[in-house]
């Protein structure tokens, strides 16, 4: 009877396999209305939109119940936008999918975020996207935003 045979010695041993985690990666609300400021994006995917069982829940009906979502693969960061609703500008550029550096802006209907990956430096050399908030309040009353809870 063929049956492998497996050994455990000190070159195979049995253990957890931990694969490698890549950068923390938060969303900063700079205008919206918002309970939490800061949104770290757990998982792979963070689906944006005003479905309650939404990342991030959209309070503004003029956006669909998935309206976009952010895609991270290693040490990349991309969000594509679903289709429906407003356009999508990152970095004042209306994209439908782009590949996301930190410290970029991204602007959707009344919303506006900033894109926080830990380990990188500003990545756009376009100075929009790295507007200083001096001077200026981040967190305005113009827009409804919240989170779902669960997720976190």
């Amino acid at each position: 009877m063929d049956v492998p045979i497996l050994r455990f010695d000190r070159y195979n041993q049995p253990g957890p396999h931990i694969l490698s985690v890549g950068p923390r990666v938060s969303l900063e609300i700079t205008r919206g209305r918002v309970q939490q400021r800061l949104r770290p994006v757990r998982g792979r995917v963070f689906l944006i939109g005003t479905a309650n069982d939404c990342d991030l829940v959209l309070g503004d009906l003029s956006f669909p119940e998935a309206y976009a979502y952010l895609f991270v693969q290693g040490a990349k960061v991309t969000i594509r936008r679903l289709g429906a609703g407003p356009e999508l500008l990152i970095c004042d550029e209306a994209v439908e999918t782009a590949d996301l550096l930190n410290g970029d802006r991204m602007v959707f209907g009344p919303f506006e975020l900033r894109v926080l990956i830990d380990g990188q430096f500003p990545g756009r050399r376009d100075a929009v996207c790295r507007r200083e908030s001096a001077g200026e309040s981040l967190v305005s009353d113009s827009a409804d935003c919240e989170s779902n809870d669960d997720q976190w």
